[in-house]
């Protein structure tokens, strides 16, 4: 062979090879079809011990719950109450905010009921019906530890923040629900107005925009301007500035129980806060806690 056949093959083979490993028109070499599943499957056994120990963490506490209230001295059931509460109260705190249930908060104001700690119970019990305020035996359990605490019963709570959030027919996680499928049905509508021009794909378009816009709205107003309440765990006087060497401007505490209105952001252990008869002072933080 000649030398110049030898470089000629040798340019072949090297063209032959960049043709191999660079061509465009050689497809690369796929991404293995399994690895989403692999990705799944790492999610799943991260999270699968979190989620498997809340649920025995639950259904240790509603064992101690239900043997709570069988039979028993007097001394065992309020130390399975106890158990029970401090499962709960763990399980509260292992939980987004977004994510709670007003199951999980009635079980605790139970738990506070029996053991005696009724304004912890109508804290609780607020809490609950903050996120399903359509539930009569949060209502009745409420009003029952008011009324041991020697508190008017619960009323029916009026303004246009209650008409506007829609507080009286969806609970909270069902306008999240409703929202998000909504905003699904906003975007398929979306798509389908493009693929399929035509009038009527442009009016279900603009009508499901409107409804998430309002949707939205709707969450917005729950979330962030609906007015801020608080429950007192503890009677306190209620003082004219943040301290207590300022005057009382009322000749009686107030009482544990009761629901007031914050207006102001903590600052030094003390909060402004609006009484239910709309007297407007100071009180120890300690004295409070949020909704």
């Amino acid at each position: 062979m000649d030398r110049v056949d030898v470089v000629d093959e040798v340019d072949k083979n090297i063209q032959d090879g960049k043709n191999h490993y660079d061509s465009p028109l050689r497809p690369q070499r796929p991404l293995c079809p399994l690895r989403p599943f692999f990705f799944l499957l790492a999610f799943l056994l991260f999270c699968s011990p979190c989620v498997a120990q809340e649920e025995d963490l639950l259904t240790q506490a509603n064992r101690l719950y239900a043997s709570a209230g069988e039979p028993s001295s007097l001394l065992e059931r309020q130390r399975n109450f106890n158990q029970a509460l401090s499962l709960y109260l763990e399980i509260e705190q292992n939980q987004p905010p977004m994510t709670q249930s007003g199951a999980l908060y009635q079980a605790i104001a139970d738990c506070y009921f029996q053991l005696g700690q009724y304004a912890l119970a109508v804290l609780y019990d607020y809490r609950a019906l903050r996120l399903d305020p359509l539930n009569s035996t949060v209502h009745e359990r409420l009003n029952g530890a008011l009324h041991k605490l020697g508190l008017p019963p619960k009323t029916t709570d009026d303004g246009i923040e209650r008409i506007l959030s829609l507080n009286f027919r969806l609970t909270l996680p069902q306008r999240y629900e409703f929202f998000f499928i909504l905003g699904c049905l906003t975007v398929a509508m979306g798509s389908l107005a493009i693929w399929f021009p035509s009038r009527w794909m442009k009016k279900g378009l603009f009508l499901s925009a409107i409804l998430t816009t309002l949707a939205l709205l709707n969450l917005v107003i729950t979330l962030y301007f609906s007015p801020i309440e608080g429950v007192l765990i503890e009677s306190t006087g209620l003082y004219r500035g943040p301290d207590l060497n300022q005057p009382q401007l009322l000749s009686i505490p107030l009482m544990k129980g009761n629901k007031v209105k914050i207006l102001d952001s903590p600052k030094n252990e003390w909060i402004k806060i609006a009484s239910p008869e709309g007297d407007i002072g100071y009180i120890p933080i300690n004295a409070i806690r949020m909704i």
